[in-house]
Formats: structure tokens, C-alpha cells, sequence
């Protein structure tokens, strides 16, 4: 069992077998290859398409914006009462309450637009969505900056012209609550070059902003920012600012888009063509590849799985198919000799000696045909001397020298060849043997199943058999 197990024939059908289990193999380990690069070509794409979806929202979003500042400019109410001459401590009541009442329903409309005031320049009062400020310094002791003071928040932000200009995250008191918060600020009318008449600022809270971009941190594990043109950060999620310092990110104008793996972490930039904000995410290859994973242990599991079935069926048809040769090498090799033929595997011995043994059966036969005139020469010659005790022994060596009587009716003749008797001459000899061949050939035409052999070099003797007793004429024709 054990040399048959492991056996040269085993082995190369084993071989084969393996070889032809392989090749799937390989081919499934290019397709696996394939579907892996498919999955995280998808997964980047996809995150990629996230980032663009939050930029493309994010920009709607600041339209509306500006767009609600350019209805501010055209509206004739808020025209009329920032043009107004005003006198000291003598305020149009009544035109202050109706453009708070025109200008108060705009924070229904978006959520970026549930914290602005619009500051009057002629009447120095601060209008809210939710009520009238006439001092200023009121409004920003609910509302103010951290780190800035009121006559610098009337300076820098109020009192001084700004064209969609948009301040980056920084501190936000209100209602003694802290926030991150993006300004947005417009002077009134648009183009107010020197002192505007008035100011919309919109302070946008930097959660409104993130919420966009949380799904790179609650689905994926990462993290995602936005900066202005100049890469102060205008909100993130994930991430905080000391981190976005430390990540040394930067973009050229002309990089619209970038992917790159850095320390195991696929950064996408996406950066605005309206207003040149960088849109920034870091997803872990980790989650990136989360698809992929999948796809990898499945096909690892039934790789496996495949492999230890396959192999199985190979050791098992191995042996099985391996097993005939074996037994016939073996035997051969018990009944010819080990060393009867040299060769390079069990097909060359077997066909080697199979070869040789039909050679030498045919030889054989040869020798045996040539012998058997000489065999039955001596099996008429011991039938006439009455060597054989039973019938059965006539029948068996009568098959062997190929003998065939018709039946058990006969006769048995003697020709002698007169004149030749005590010559002994070579030419006497060889005369007798063509008298001998004549005879033989002339007794042929008479009975062709007649045995014939040599007696003496003068004497043929010749036995014919019938399947019935010979008839009266049939007995006086072979008496003639």
C-alpha cells in the first residue's frame, strides 16, 4: 500500500492532477485580484463623490446666503430708512418696526440664516430675527467675539466695507454659550466702497457646516475639514485644529483634485472653483477597505475550502489510477526480473517488456510450428508401433502434434520403394527422398486427410481414417 501510495506513477498523476487544479486556481486569484482593485477603486470613488456631494451643498447653501444679502440691498424699505437723516434721539419707530417685520421671516428659510443682524449706520441699531437692539453695545454683550472688544467689533466688522467677505472659525459667546462659528458679512449697498450705510452679518455655526461632513466620521472612522482659499479652517469634523496644523496639508490653485495614501490613510482634496475653499477628508485604508475585506475572506474560505477538496480528489484519483500499473509493473517485474529491462518510468518498463515478451511468444511460435512436423513424424510413428495404452493418450497426443482423425474406422498402409534395399549411397539417399516426396504428394491428392510419416528410407506408412466403417467399393478402392 505504501509504495503504491507514493510511487513514481502516484506522484506524476498526482502531478497532473495538482497541475490541472492549479490553473482555476490562478485564474480565480486574478479575478480575486481584479475585484479587490474594483472595490477600493469604488470605495475611493465613492468617498471622493461624498466630498464632492458636501462641497456642492455647502456652495448652494452659501448662495442662498449671498443671495439673501443681495434681497436686502434691492429691498426699498431697508434703502429708504439707511438713507434717512436722522436726528439725534429721534428715531422712525415705525420704519424701524416695519423692516424688521420685511427682514424677520428670512430665518425660516435656511438654517445658515438663523443667527444674522443687520446693522444700521444712520440709526447705529442692530436688527435680529427676533427683536430691535438700539444700543449696539447691548447686542454684543449677548452676542460678541471671544477675544474682541465691542469698539473693535464696530470697527472691524460693522462700520467697515466688506464684500462677501467670510471671517473663519473662531469663538462665539451667545447666551453665555460657547460655539465655533464661520462669518459671513455683506455692507449695504453692495457697493460701498468707503463707510457702508449699513451691514448683514450672518453667523453661521460651525455644526451646521460639519453635519455635512460627518458621515466621513461616523461611516468611515475619519475625519474631514474645510478651509478658505488662504487655509484657515472654516469647520471640520473629526478633526480639530491643532491636528490640521500638524497634517501640513497644502494645495496649489491649479490641484483641483488629489488622492493619496499617506501613513495608511486615503486624503482626498477637492477644492472649490467659485470661491477657493479646500475640501479636505482622511478615511483609514482600513474602513476604505472594508468592502474589499469581504470579498477577501469570502474567496480566501472558499479558496481554501476548494483547495482541500480538490487536493483530496487528486490523491484519491492518483491512487486510484496509479494503482493498476503498479500491480502489473510488480508482477511483471516477479515474473521477468527486476533488471529484465532499464527504464526511464513504468509506461517504457512495461512497454519495453511487454515488447519483449511478445517478441519472444512469437519466436516461440515459430519454433513450435517448425517442430511440429518432427512431433507428428513421432506421434505416428508410436501409434504404429503401439506405444499408446488408452485411447484417451492417442486423442491428447494426437491434438498435440495437430493430427486429426475423422473418426475410429481405418486403414493403415505400407508403401516400400523396391529396388533400393541395402543402398546406402548419398545418391541412393537422396534418390529414395524424392521417391518419398512423390509419394507423399500423390497419397495427398488421393486422401488429403491421411497421416503420412517415414517408416525407413524405403518405406512411407500411411494411416486414413472415416467418420463411418468403409463400404465394400470404398475398402476394394483403398486395397488397389
Amino acid at each position: 500500500m505504501m509504495k503504491t501510495r507514493f510511487s513514481k506513477t502516484f506522484r506524476r498523476f498526482l502531478l497532473s492532477y495538482l497541475i490541472i487544479l492549479i490553473i482555476p486556481n490562478i485564474a480565480g486569484y486574478i479575478t480575486y485580484r481584479t475585484s479587490i482593485d474594483a472595490a477600493e477603486k469604488n470605495s475611493i470613488d465613492t468617498s471622493l463623490l461624498l466630498l464632492k456631494q458636501s462641497k456642492d451643498i455647502l456652495e448652494r447653501r452659501m448662495a442662498e446666503v449671498q443671495n439673501f444679502t443681495r434681497q436686502l440691498a434691492i429691498n426699498q424699505d431697508i434703502a429708504l430708512i439707511m438713507n434717512e437723516n436722522v436726528k439725534k434721539d429721534s428715531y422712525n419707530i415705525y420704519g424701524l418696526w416695519k423692516t424688521w417685520r420685511d427682514v424677520s421671516y428670512y430665518d425660516k428659510t435656511n438654517d445658515f440664516l438663523q443667527n444674522y443682524y443687520i446693522y444700521l449706520n444712520n440709526y447705529d441699531v442692530v436688527l435680529t430675527p427676533a427683536t430691535i437692539y438700539y444700543r449696539p453695545l447691548h447686542y454684543y454683550e449677548q452676542n460678541y467675539y471671544s477675544g474682541l472688544s465691542f469698539d473693535d467689533w464696530k470697527k472691524t466688522i460693522i462700520q467697515t466695507s466688506h464684500q462677501d467677505t467670510i471671517l473663519p472659525l473662531r469663538s462665539y459667546i451667545r447666551n453665555k454659550t460657547e460655539s465655533f462659528v464661520m462669518t459671513y458679512i455683506q455692507s449695504l449697498p453692495l457697493n460701498s466702497f468707503t463707510k457702508p450705510s449699513g451691514t448683514v452679518v450672518v453667523v453661521i455655526d460651525e455644526s451646521k457646516i460639519s453635519s455635512m461632513l460627518m458621515s466621513f466620521s461616523s461611516q468611515y472612522g475619519g475625519w474631514a475639514y474645510i478651509t478658505d482659499k488662504d487655509g484657515k479652517p472654516l469647520a471640520s469634523a473629526g478633526i480639530d485644529n491643532e491636528q490640521i496644523d500638524q497634517l501640513g496639508l497644502k494645495t496649489t490653485p491649479e490641484e483641483m483634485e488629489t488622492q493619496e495614501f499617506i501613513d495608511d490613510t486615503l486624503r482626498i482634496t477637492v477644492r472649490s472653483e467659485s470661491n477657493g475653499w479646500v475640501y479636505v477628508a482622511g478615511i483609514p485604508r482600513k474602513a476604505l477597505m472594508e468592502q474589499a475585506d469581504k470579498i477577501q475572506h469570502i474567496t480566501w474560505t472558499v479558496t481554501v475550502v476548494a483547495l482541500v477538496i480538490g487536493l483530496l480528489i487528486c490523491l484519491l484519483l492518483a491512487y486510484r489510477n496509479s494503482t493498476p500499473i503498479n500491480r502489473l509493473v510488480r508482477i511483471v517485474r516477479e515474473q521477468i526480473g527486476q533488471d529484465s529491462y532499464v527504464a526511464y518510468n513504468d509506461y517504457d518498463f512495461l512497454h519495453g517488456n511487454i515488447s519483449s515478451l511478445i517478441s519472444d511468444n512469437r519466436l516461440l511460435e515459430t519454433e513450435l510450428n517448425r517442430q511440429i512436423p518432427l512431433v507428428r513424424d513421432a506421434f505416428m510413428k508410436r501409434i504404429l508401433r503401439g506405444e499408446f495404452h488408452s485411447l484417451h493418450e492417442i486423442r491428447a497426443a494426437s491434438s498435440q502434434s495437430g493430427t486429426e482423425f475423422q473418426g475410429d474406422y481405418g486403414y493403415v498402409g505400407m508403401i516400400r520403394i523396391n529396388g533400393y534395399s541395402g543402398m546406402n549411397t548419398e545418391e541412393i539417399l537422396n534418390e529414395l527422398q524424392a521417391a518419398r516426396l512423390l509419394i507423399t504428394q500423390t497419397m495427398r491428392t488421393i486422401d488429403a486427410a491421411a497421416a503420412i510419416t517415414d517408416m525407413d528410407s524405403d518405406k512411407i506408412a500411411v494411416i486414413s481414417t472415416f467418420a463411418s466403417e468403409p463400404g465394400t467399393e470404398q475398402r476394394k478402392d483403398y486395397e488397389k
